[in-house]
């Protein structure tokens, strides 16, 4: 082939694909999309996915499936999505955990979250419960801290390096009380252990807590939002009180497709995530599970997560979290 053949040849295969691409964003989506969800099915990331995704559905007009892919704290499901192909049909349900936390904290864990995923958008938070066992005798934030002065505080969470674990780490940094940390091995026996008076309290997933909080079994403290939750405007926010005026840890939920992903793709899905969530049937079911809806697109997100992930990579770094 002369040069000059095989020149035009380059020149048609470039224009060829150039013009492919904006072809097939423009078909997006031609087959079911896979939601990824990196914790087990029945837990509040599998609930929020099943809705959210139904309601995608409606809007991109093609199934939505979800897939559980649990182990390591969010990572192997994480991982999964990172190497999936950057077409759209694979996306993350994700939380701090494994796109803000897990990399800081886990020398073993490769990817980042912020450099290999794309956002999407967000779908709404929650915020988590610092409470203490009902026969402490410790009802208030004031009589909280009046006792971490002179007393130990044991507090358990489900785990070391999860958010609930640097939430209670911030709380001791903040409010210089004696604070230690009980690691279990999921929410349901520290929820038990502090139910119990086996310990003096624990940090909670604010959904969690509650019932337990209304029925008497737990005392709620305080929430870790900067400010109160609807759900229970009788609960305070930590941070009303000057000395944890810092804190303000929430668990915040979204949808991440591969770094490599068209950007017209992710915008799809992105405006089908805002149309899903102002479905009553979507958001109502959220709202009653304890997630306050709200959406960002993925330029705002994309924001949000960074300094997130600034946040909890300090608080770690302060309070020496490392996961071997």
């Amino acid at each position: 082939m002369s040069t000059l053949k095989k020149y035009l040849a380059g020149v048609f295969t470039a224009c060829t694909a150039a013009l492919s691409a904006p072809s097939l964003a423009s078909t997006f989506p031609d087959k079911p999309v896979t939601i990824v969800v990196p914790y087990a099915s029945g837990g509040s990331n599998d609930l929020i996915a099943r809705v959210v995704g139904a309601g995608m559905g409606d809007q991109l007009g093609q199934s939505v499936v979800i897939v559980n892919a649990p182990g390591a704290s969010g990572v192997i499901g994480a991982n999964r999505v990172v190497n999936a192909d950057a077409d759209g049909y694979t996306i993350l349900l994700g939380s701090p955990s494994e796109i803000s936390i897990a990399s800081q904290i886990n020398p073993h864990v490769k990817y980042d979250g912020q450099r290999d995923l794309a956002p999407i958008g967000q779908i709404g938070a929650q915020p988590l419960a610092l409470v203490a066992a009902p026969n402490l005798g410790v009802k208030t934030v004031a009589e909280f801290l009046a006792r971490t002065k002179t007393e130990e505080f044991r507090y358990g969470t489900s785990g070391i390096g999860t958010p609930l674990h640097l939430a209670g780490e911030l709380i001791a940094k903040e409010s210089g009380g004696k604070m230690f940390h009980v690691p279990y091995k999921g929410g349901a026996p520290a929820l038990a252990d502090i139910v119990g008076g086996q310990i003096e309290g624990g940090v909670l997933v604010f959904s969690t807590a509650l019932p337990h909080i209304r029925s008497g079994a737990l005392q709620g403290i305080g929430v870790t939002s900067a400010t109160r939750t609807k759900a229970a405007p009788d609960v305070p926010a930590l941070a009303e009180t000057p000395e944890l005026a810092g804190v303000d840890v929430v668990l915040w939920f979204g949808l991440w497709a591969p770094a490599k992903t068209d950007p017209a793709v992710v915008a799809t899905l992105s405006n089908a995530l805002n149309k899903a969530l102002s479905m009553p049937d979507v958001s109502e079911k959220l709202e009653a599970a304890g997630i306050t809806v709200s959406y960002k697109d993925a330029a705002a997100f994309k924001a949000y997560i960074a300094d997130e992930t600034v946040k909890f990579g300090k608080i770690a770094t302060d309070a020496k979290v490392v996961l071997e």
